[in-house]
């Protein structure tokens, strides 16, 4: 999850997503849903840009999907 908390400006930053925490490969394309938003994003790596308006999308609820289509919500053990 990313919020903005700023009402009146845009942020931005790089989120890190721990893919060897969660068993995935860094090196492979994956996929995240915004389920605020339905939208969906490939990522690639560990580290990604986010950019939030506080007015158009002011957070992100994302749930990470690897490329065989598992969802991922927790890490491995």
């Amino acid at each position: 999850m990313v919020v903005n908390l700023d009402p009146r400006a845009t942020q931005c930053g790089n989120v890190n997503v721990p893919l060897n925490a969660w068993g995935l490969d860094a090196d492979q394309s994956y996929e995240v849903h915004d389920l605020l938003s339905d939208t969906r994003y490939t990522w690639r790596g560990e580290w990604n840009y986010v950019a939030l308006d506080p007015v158009t999308c002011p957070a992100h609820v994302f749930r990470l999907v690897d490329s065989a289509g598992r969802r991922r919500l927790q890490p491995a053990l």
